[in-house]
């Protein structure tokens, strides 16, 4: 199993992380937990797939919150879009499903504005890597 790719994410998914960390403390630590020890099959295999076109499936990843102690049904929805061509996996999108900033589901709407972004940040070559390492212990931007 190939257990060496990259890490990125785009600008809508940093506001979001940003604005859910003053209410989740943990939210970043539950991302990383969720995906610490994965390969890119087992992320590209993840069941809740909202598009596939071959090489890029965009997928809806649930997330436990250990802040409100709801295990993955009241956490958070993470949208992944993993590239077995590029071999990375990018974080385009996240909302907290319960509390003071939950929302039922992401409209298609902001699906797309989300994937839009990653077209432009990845033509432009501004997407935001982040550290891996054996146990992806906190995101991090790497300069």
């Amino acid at each position: 199993m190939a257990c060496d790719f990259t890490w990125v994410s785009s600008s809508i998914f940093r506001e979001n992380l940003e604005s859910l960390r003053k209410e989740y403390p943990s939210c970043e630590q539950d991302i990383c937990d969720e995906f610490k020890d994965l390969c890119f099959e087992e992320v590209f295999s993840k069941t809740y797939v909202l598009s596939y076109s071959g090489k890029v499936k965009i997928i809806k990843v649930r997330i436990a919150n250990n802040n409100a102690n709801k295990g993955k049904s009241g956490g958070f929805r993470l949208i992944i879009l993993a590239n077995s061509e590029r071999n990375h996996v990018c974080f385009v999108a996240l909302f907290a499903k319960t509390g003071p900033k939950g929302k039922d589901n992401i409209e298609r709407a902001e699906i797309k504005l989300a994937i839009k972004f990653y077209q432009e940040e990845f033509k432009a070559h501004t997407l935001t890597e982040h550290c891996k390492n054996e146990t992806l212990v906190n995101i991090e931007s790497v300069h």
